[in-house]
């Protein structure tokens, strides 16, 4: 039988040549590289709560379990939670041990285990160990901000050698666009958006989502997760809030800019119904940009003013798990009542 310990440096090697074996599609180096930032040189280091492995009796490497620890709040108290990322069992590999990891990581010290990007397969096995699917989660949603551009890059890769004619198609379709329907595809500005820096962002993040669960920073760890968003993204990250008419912000929004390509919005809260603005917002900002969409997982609170800006609803096919000794805490997350993005889980990792 399989022994499960938690991950050591001298172990990523290994595991990097396990991901690669499995499909990861990126050369031992790098992979390693990542590999390391993610589960190794983040900043909320716990000797508890760490990634875990499964090695046969001759040693060799069996699966690999990614976890971060993350520091969260949650009706004003500080708990710890365990983010798992990455599961990755060796092919040949014939015991049940993603089930024993799975176990294990629940098994742990932390209030609180998520999975944000789970398949089928492990929610089954994940609801049997006592866990629960936050099925809110689930879903996506795009909204095309130049329509003709963004289906044009759909079909790209199937126009042979008259590919070189869609852009130029696109931007007159586009153009014409606008000018019969202005507002469905250049939205006003929201009132009173502006960029802040990272240190201010820390500061709103506890006051808008108030007793909502959601990660708690302090500047360096919040640069440090952007960071990681830019590498993952390949572009720019814009961090805006959208203020009120009296002291203090209506909601906020992070989102990765890439010029001509799809805008991912990494995270998104609004307090009270400040929803269509901080929406519009992001919208404008991917605009602007050059983007020719605007996507992201859907947020429960925004689901109305997303749904009513135009954007499409699909569903993902993974899915958001959680376990909680609070009960309270686990039914909060399980209607969608926490405040989890993808800032929190596989934007991280890659």
């Amino acid at each position: 039988m399989s022994a499960v310990r938690a991950l050591t440096p001298g172990d990523v090697p290994a595991v990097a040549e396990l991901l690669i074996r499995s499909g990861a599609g990126a050369d031992a180096e790098s992979l390693e590289a990542r590999l390391r930032h993610a589960f190794v040189e983040h900043p909320w280091p716990h000797a508890d709560i760490r990634s875990l492995i499964a090695e046969d009796a001759a040693g060799k490497l069996q699966a690999f379990l990614g976890v971060i620890p993350r520091p969260m709040t949650y009706a004003k108290r500080e708990l710890r939670a365990a983010v798992a990322t990455t599961l990755t069992i060796h092919p040949e590999c014939r015991e049940f041990v993603g089930m024993r990891l799975l176990k294990h990581l629940i098994a742990g010290p932390q209030d609180l285990s998520l999975m944000p990007s789970a398949r089928c397969a492990v929610r089954s096995v994940w609801e049997r160990l006592g866990g629960s699917a936050a099925v809110a989660y689930g879903v996506s949603w795009l909204r095309p901000l130049r329509p003709a551009a963004w289906a044009f890059g759909r079909v790209r890769s199937r126009l042979g050698p008259f590919a070189a004619l869609g852009d130029p198609l696109a931007r007159v379709a586009d153009a014409a666009l606008q000018r019969i329907a202005p507002g469905a595809f250049r939205l006003p500005r929201a009132a009173n958006a502006r960029d802040v820096s990272d240190d201010e962002l820390v500061r709103w993040i506890d006051d808008v989502a108030g007793s909502r669960l959601h990660a708690r920073y302090d500047t360096a760890a919040l640069s440090w997760v952007l960071a990681r968003a830019r590498e993952r993204a390949g572009a720019p990250v814009s961090r805006i809030v959208v203020d009120g008419t009296q002291k203090g912000t209506r909601g906020w929004c992070v989102l990765a800019t890439p010029p001509g390509g799809v805008a991912q919005v990494l995270q998104m809260a609004v307090r009270g119904d400040a929803g269509d603005d901080v929406a519009r917002a992001a919208f404008r900002r991917a605009y602007e940009a050059g983007c020719v969409a605007i996507t992201g997982r859907v947020d429960p609170a925004f689901l109305i003013d997303l749904s009513d800006r135009g954007a499409l609803m699909h569903a993902t096919g993974t899915h958001v798990l959680v376990h909680a000794k609070d009960q309270s805490l686990m039914r909060d997350v399980e209607r969608g009542d926490a405040l989890l993005g993808r800032l929190d889980g596989e934007w991280l990792t890659g």
